[in-house]
């Protein structure tokens, strides 16, 4: 828009020139004004918000560190508001309102408890994200390490990102920097050290500049005139690889030039596994979980002196060939938290190593209530048609149907929780005949509480795989035998999973997964009790559950499930055999003679002797004339 100021004084000299330049110059002046409303202004923001870092907290959740800078030589007031503001919720979460000249770092921090927090800054943004703090140790040299002066040494940390990677390690000595370094291993030489005490600490920083708490601190004595001993760790040697659980032997060389040695330490990853007093110096280290470790040796002579070996690393693979057994304990390699990665177990979701519930020891594993289910698997390695063992105690989540509720599988078999009546009945889905599943209750009930299983259930499946069927056992408790396999089944054992829900956490603990019966003694590993057999008569020796001892029509092993004598075709001795009281769902191991489930009037007993059905009912007289109750094929 242009502005014309005309001269009102016409006959004034030069008047027409004066107004042409005047009105030109209006003219500018209106566009400077009008062209920032047309396209935006091109103001640049004094004060910039800058997230410093972000790391997890003892509560839960994160810690924001905020910082920010101003490109004004003035401090700037910006009063809590539309400018200067968090989301989401509240909106004044403790930063300043005054900044400073300059770059301003770690000015305050924020607890969030996921996903993001945006701090809203004179038009600028800084968004923090969930991140985990890393962690390093020093392993070299060992707290107590004694040198001789001048001292020299080589530090040396290991460094771990659980959600990302280190970017460098920073050594201080004494509390002063004295060097990083950005590759691992991580490294750095000392010298000129003067008699003395001397303290070295290291900390991590990931390539999102969070820093991880400072290292364990390292004491390290300098002496003003003792040589030294010296020390070599012969085995195992660098780069090694061996399979879990594994047995690791250490030896080492070591000597003194002016005295001698009096004792050898072994250490792994800074933790000190054993000693020898006396050549050769040797460790035996077992059982040793899956991991890799970096494994030093010490020695210490007649004089105080220690000196410490160069480290070597040693991988132990986790193996998938069973016997396999995961108690989730620290013994066995698991560290408190994400489950993913741990000694060959995979998880989806956030399945935890947590120390509560717990069912036995000091961890368990839990599966966190979200949507999508959190998933806990390991994959698995069996003689293709073996019979094999999985065996576990589980909290799981109970659901209205089998496929709503927390669901425990392999490729061959699944089991779940349904409510009903107010208690949990364990199902079982298994092969259908036509290549699909189908699903059956057992009858079995537990207590629930708001949300699943009341307490730890005690599970175990027995897979077939010659036979292709499958046997389930409730706290040693054969429910149900010879399941079908799902037609696309593989040959052997391939795996086991855990699927969580949506609604409550569901724990696991105590796996085993094995050849051999877990619940008893069974030689033949026929699924029963030899102690069952042998008073029963059976043959222990062999696998005789499709054997029918009695020639009443059942098998062994179905005599085994029912609780019947393979050796009677009466075992509860109610004048009805097992087979018939089977058939009609009588219960063959109590005496139910005078049950009448039909309610016609007629016993059990009686309508086995007169050839009826139990379960069907006379049938009613309609027109007065007496109702002879006539036998007839499956009445």
């Amino acid at each position: 828009m242009a502005v014309t100021l005309l001269c009102l004084k016409r006959s004034c000299a030069g008047c027409w020139s004066r107004r042409a330049h005047l009105r030109l110059g209006i003219t500018l002046l209106g566009l400077w004004l009008v062209v920032p409303c047309l396209f935006g202004s091109s103001r640049s923001a004094a004060v910039v918000p800058v997230l410093d870092y972000v790391v997890d907290n003892p509560a839960g959740g994160y810690t924001a560190w905020f910082g920010y800078r101003n490109r004004q030589d003035r401090t700037v007031r910006l009063p809590v508001g539309k400018d200067n503001r968090f989301t989401p919720q509240a909106k004044d979460r403790g930063q300043p309102v005054e900044f400073l000249p300059g770059r301003h770092r770690r000015v305050f921090k924020v607890d969030f408890p996921r996903g993001s927090l945006v701090w809203h800054l004179d038009g600028r943004t800084a968004t923090a994200s969930p991140n985990r703090r890393p962690t390093v140790r020093l392993i070299a040299p060992l707290t107590g390490a004694v040198v001789s002066e001048p001292g020299e040494l080589k530090l040396k940390a290991t460094a771990k990102d659980p959600d990302g990677r280190v970017e460098r390690v920073i050594f201080y000595h004494d509390g002063v920097k004295i060097g990083q370094d950005a590759e691992a291993p991580y490294t750095q030489k000392v010298s000129g050290l003067t008699a003395g005490d001397h303290q070295f600490t290291a900390v991590a920083i990931d390539r999102r500049d969070a820093p991880s708490l400072d290292s364990n601190p390292v004491l390290v004595r300098v002496l003003g005139s003792n040589q030294p001993p010296t020390v070599t760790l012969r085995s195992p040697s660098d780069g090694e690889i061996h399979t879990a659980p594994a047995t690791i032997t250490l030896s080492a060389d070591a000597a003194d030039p002016d005295g001698t040695i009096t004792r050898v330490e072994f250490f792994r990853d800074g933790t000190k596994l054993g000693e020898d007093t006396a050549a050769p110096y040797e460790w035996i280290w077992n059982p040793v979980a899956a991991g890799t470790y970096a494994l030093t040796t010490a020695a210490t002579d007649n004089q105080g002196g220690m000196v410490m070996s160069d480290a070597v690393t040693v991988t132990v693979q986790v193996s998938n060939a069973l016997p396999l057994i995961a108690n989730f304990e620290p013994a066995e390699g698991y560290g408190e938290g994400g489950l993913d990665g741990q000694q060959g177990w995979e998880a989806g979701g956030t399945a935890q190593v947590v120390t509560a519930p717990i069912h036995a020891g000091t961890q368990a594993v839990q599966l966190n209530a979200e949507s999508p289910p959190a998933v806990m698997e390991r994959a698995l390695a069996a003689t293709a048609g073996s019979v094999v063992y999985l065996d576990f105690y589980t909290r799981p989540v109970a659901g209205s149907t089998p496929e709503s509720a927390a669901l425990i599988q392999t490729a061959e078999a699944r089991v779940a929780l349904v409510r009903r009546d107010g208690m949990g009945e364990i199902h079982l889905e298994a092969g259908d005949g036509t290549g699909g599943r189908s699903w059956q209750a057992t009858g079995f009930m537990t207590a629930l509480d708001a949300t699943g299983a009341a307490d730890w259930q005690h599970f175990t499946i027995r897979e077939d795989f010659a036979a292709r069927t499958w046997d389930f056992y409730a706290g040693g408790v054969m429910l149900a035998a010879n399941l079908a396999f799902a037609g696309d089944a593989p040959a052997g054992l391939s795996g086991f999973s855990v699927t969580g829900h949506a609604t409550a956490p569901t724990a696991v603990d105590e796996f085993l997964a094995a050849y051999d019966n877990p619940l008893f003694i069974d030689a033949d590993n026929d699924g029963m009790e030899d102690a069952w057999e042998t008073a029963r008569g059976l043959n222990t020796a062999i696998n005789d559950r499709e054997g029918d001892a009695d020639a009443d029509g059942l098998t062994n092993i179905t005599e085994y499930v029912l609780g019947t004598d393979p050796g009677s075709t009466d075992s509860d001795g109610d004048g009805m055999p097992d087979s018939w009281e089977t058939r009609y769902g009588s219960d063959p191991a109590a005496d139910d003679a005078g049950d009448d489930p039909d309610l016609d009037g007629v016993g059990n007993l009686i309508e086995f002797q007169q050839g009826r059905n139990p379960t069907k009912g006379a049938v009613a007289d309609l027109t007065g004339a007496v109702n002879l109750r006539l036998y007839q094929p499956g009445r």
